[in-house]
């Protein structure tokens, strides 16, 4: 199982979903389906950037020393949203294309940016502990980080999920941004599903 499917199997179980919902006003449904859409946009973000720049590598690497995964067996939505970490974060990862991919997201679920702004700061950490585990376990150094993300981005696209779907459209053009090709695509898949 991928990594990604990993995490997303933490935070489209019923318990999480429900407690992101009533934290976020969404619903269960508007939660999973969001976090569908936007986990694999990070993930591919970040492994996008460590592939195509080996100081964001460095500091993508340097991030994870601090993440040891213990987030994932004791979340706690309230505490994850107060924090702003995540928002800065995001911002950095995704750069300007932030609020296209909040808005994006928003109306394919029929929620509004805000609510997906907190999904973002709630799903942020808890991709970072998952790759923070991963790179503690394997005793991981930037090589071996870098070559996680892309093995990683590779089984996305392999895998018959409707996240790898999407990932076979990143980067199709091949102009070094992700995020115009996964939004363009978002709709397709997600959109007669709200």
């Amino acid at each position: 199982m991928s990594l990604l499917n990993s995490l997303l199997g933490t935070v489209v179980n019923d318990t999480i979903s429900d407690q992101i919902a009533t934290t976020t006003g969404l619903s269960k449904e508007q939660t999973q389906q969001a976090m569908k859409m936007l986990v694999p946009v990070l993930m591919g973000s970040l492994a996008k950037n460590a592939e195509s720049d080996t100081t964001q590598a460095a500091s993508i690497n340097e991030a994870l020393n601090k993440h040891d995964g213990s987030i994932l067996s004791n979340i706690n939505i309230s505490d994850l949203l107060a924090s702003d970490d995540g928002k800065k974060i995001i911002g950095h990862i995704l750069g300007n294309k932030t609020a296209a991919v909040e808005q994006t997201v928003a109306k394919e679920t029929n929620a509004s940016p805000s609510q997906i702004e907190s999904l973002l700061k709630i799903a942020w950490p808890l991709l970072m502990g998952t790759l923070g585990k991963q790179k503690a376990e394997q005793g991981l150094d930037l090589e071996g980080l870098t070559s996680l993300l892309s093995n990683e981005k590779q089984a996305m696209k392999s895998d018959s999920t409707i996240q790898s779907m999407i990932f076979d459209f990143i980067d199709q053009n091949n102009d070094g941004s992700i995020i115009d090709d996964v939004l363009n695509i978002a709709g397709k898949f997600f959109g007669n599903k709200k």
